[in-house]
């Protein structure tokens, strides 16, 4: 589950960080639940909230392009400082 959503996380251009903090984790917490490859079902329903997928798309091999589309408005945040120095 954790590399299915670093994919997605990397094909939208956002960062483990990004998502973390929209969960309500720390870098630890995110980490320690990585490495004990779990996640409670109320982180998962939390993801799937931030990256504004159903959780059943966390689940699938589908590339992440061809999930559910985020709703309008929906802008990732430059993943680089030359990308958020020119905005």
């Amino acid at each position: 589950m954790h590399r299915r959503v670093d994919n997605i996380l990397q094909e939208r251009h956002l960062t483990t960080k990004w998502l973390y903090e929209r969960v309500g984790m720390t870098k630890e917490g995110w980490s320690n639940m990585v490495k004990a490859g779990s996640m409670k079902v109320g982180v998962l329903l939390k993801v799937a909230e931030a990256l504004q997928l159903d959780v059943a798309d966390l689940f699938t091999d589908e590339p992440a392009s061809a999930l559910s589309e985020p709703a309008l408005g929906y802008q990732p945040k430059p993943r680089y400082l030359e990308q958020r120095v020119d905005e």
